[in-house]
């Protein structure tokens, strides 16, 4: 736990000047199957403001509270149970 928490320190410090550019926002997407609040951090840009930003993210969030292509990327990353349990036993495995 105590190393998480140094590696976010050093990461608040190393981004310091863009930190005061991230917002929180909450928005309900235009989907109308959910009546869900989606939580989101949003940065500022130059081209993009927040309110039009969030235009957006409202419109391709589906029905998991996600943005369209994040949950597209979830699907294509996802890594079965079985897999994973296999692997941790590979690397935990110790010889007698």
């Amino acid at each position: 736990m105590l190393a998480r928490l140094d590696w976010i320190e050093k990461i608040i410090v190393k981004y310091r000047k863009h930190t005061e550019r991230v917002k929180i926002v909450f928005y309900k997407p235009v989907l109308k199957t959910i009546e869900l609040a989606v939580k989101a951090e949003v940065a500022e840009s130059p081209g993009w403001g927040v309110e039009k930003t969030v235009s957006v993210l409202s419109g391709i969030t589906g029905s998991t509270g996600f943005p369209m292509p994040l949950d597209y990327v979830d699907q294509l990353a996802h890594v079965r149970q079985e897999t994973r349990r296999l692997i941790y036993e590979l690397i935990y495995y110790k010889p007698s």
